[in-house]
């Protein structure tokens, strides 16, 4: 079975790797949550309010200085979701980032590429989704996506912010399951590909 890729945040830039170096021709669809296909210089100027909201920009993350990055770390993480979790739940999610050198995480998060022509030539279906209360991937972000797959369909979790499959878990999981039963289903006899179209917005 061709698998689906599905990537949130900056997991939605590896699925965009991959599509770079492999297509997707071995793939039943792609989606990313909260995610974008342009980072850097090339985000949508709307995207511009992420550069200047100090928790979401986050630069103390690629610190050296421990207290620093801490300190930057615990505000990035707390806007991750517009529902906050528990304060274990919280610090779990502090603690695994804290993981990454700062070197890593700047590498990985300031990234400038353009991957508008790339989605325009990924035929198979993708998913779009992202959060109403958004902090670190506006809605611009998820609709130029939406523009550029021929075969996307978004969806926007009213009562979410980064972090839908937390926060709206129940929600987001059905959508998923609806849209990955759709990339599985069989192509009809006669058909080259599915078509999906754009979804509830």
């Amino acid at each position: 079975m061709r698998p689906l890729l599905v990537g949130w945040s900056m997991g939605g830039w590896v699925v965009m790797d991959y599509l770079e170096h492999f297509g997707d021709a071995a793939l039943a669809g792609v989606g990313l949550i909260g995610s974008s296909i342009t980072t850097g210089a090339h985000l949508p100027p709307a995207a511009a309010k992420v550069r200047n909201d100090p928790p979401a920009k986050a630069v103390g993350m690629y610190s050296e200085d421990l207290a620093e990055n801490l300190a930057a770390v615990q505000a990035f993480v707390s806007v991750c979701f517009h529902q906050q979790p528990d304060a274990g739940t919280l610090a779990q999610a502090v603690g695994y980032n804290m993981l990454v050198p700062p070197q890593v995480r700047a590498a990985a998060r300031l990234r400038q590429e353009d991957r508008r022509a790339l989605a325009e030539a990924t035929v198979k279906p993708a998913w779009v989704a992202w959060g109403a209360h958004e902090r670190l991937a506006p809605a611009e972000m998820g609709q130029q996506a939406l523009a550029h797959f021929p075969n996307a369909e978004g969806q926007i979790y009213h009562n979410s912010g980064h972090s839908p499959f937390w926060e709206e878990a129940t929600a987001f999981n059905t959508d998923l399951a609806a849209f990955a039963t759709r990339c599985f289903a069989p192509i009809p006899r006669g058909s080259s590909a599915a078509h999906f179209s754009g979804g509830p917005l």
